[in-house]
């Protein structure tokens, strides 16, 4: 199963931008799937969708500046661009209803030919993307849209190595390559901050085994990661 490009954006007139890097949420779900075969993986579905729940609650903070009162705490932080209405109301439960149906017609094709299964497979993919994209926090309409390196922070994890000469990553070296794939400029609440950091932890650790380990991180310390990142300068750039 072949993934590129990025859901489309929650905001009118700009992409927007992730606060963790949208290849680490594509590797997340990659790591689910890898090395299993089309019916194994139709099977962590339903785990996946569980996950963008999770991620909706974790960032719960970010749907209550959205101004769209009850419609958002119904959809479990649905973000939505347009100011809260019937058209807003629509396209959130649209993306929501998608999802829904395309991980359900996935899970009951487990009696049809694998080319059906690993078609059905993809678009269930596709939607929990697109439903992930529009969770309040994971698009921030003011995080930074430049490139920063997240291709090479990812080679990084993935690797253990840095540098164009290859050099074996040291603890320092995993901190900025964790911290590189997040973002989070901007006017952030205390509470804000420490569930985006403890949401990036969580999905670092399941792209990349053992990166938070080598990197002396914990998804259990988000406290600890939070102090590390503001050490490392909130809105400085990494020397390499």
């Amino acid at each position: 199963m072949l993934s590129a490009g990025r859901a489309a954006s929650p905001f009118s007139g700009t992409m927007g931008a992730h606060t963790t890097a949208w290849i680490a949420h594509v590797d997340f779900i990659r790591a689910r799937l890898v090395n299993k075969d089309v019916t194994a993986a139709v099977n962590e579905l339903p785990g996946l969708v569980d996950h963008v729940a999770k991620v909706a609650q974790q960032l719960e903070s970010f749907a209550k500046d959205d101004g769209t009162g009850d419609i958002t705490a119904d959809l479990a932080g649905t973000h939505i661009s347009e100011p809260a209405g019937a058209k807003a109301a629509a396209r959130a439960e649209a993306v929501q209803a998608t999802m829904d149906r395309l991980v359900r017609a996935a899970t009951d094709a487990v009696d049809k030919p694998i080319g059906i299964q690993a078609m059905l497979l993809q678009q269930a993919v596709g939607a929990i993307l697109e439903r992930l994209n529009i969770i309040p926090g994971v698009t921030r309409e003011v995080a930074a849209t430049e490139g920063r390196g997240e291709g090479t922070y990812r080679t990084m994890l993935r690797t253990g190595k840095r540098g164009r000469k290859r050099e074996e990553m040291k603890k320092k070296d995993y901190q900025n390559a964790v911290f590189g794939l997040l973002d989070m400029k901007g006017i952030l609440s205390d509470e804000q901050r420490l569930a985006l950091i403890q949401n990036h932890l969580a999905i670092i650790g399941e792209a990349y085994p053992d990166a938070l380990a080598k990197a002396g991180l914990s998804k259990d310390s988000p406290g600890k990661a939070l102090t590390q990142w503001e050490k490392r300068g909130k809105d400085s750039e990494d020397p390499f």
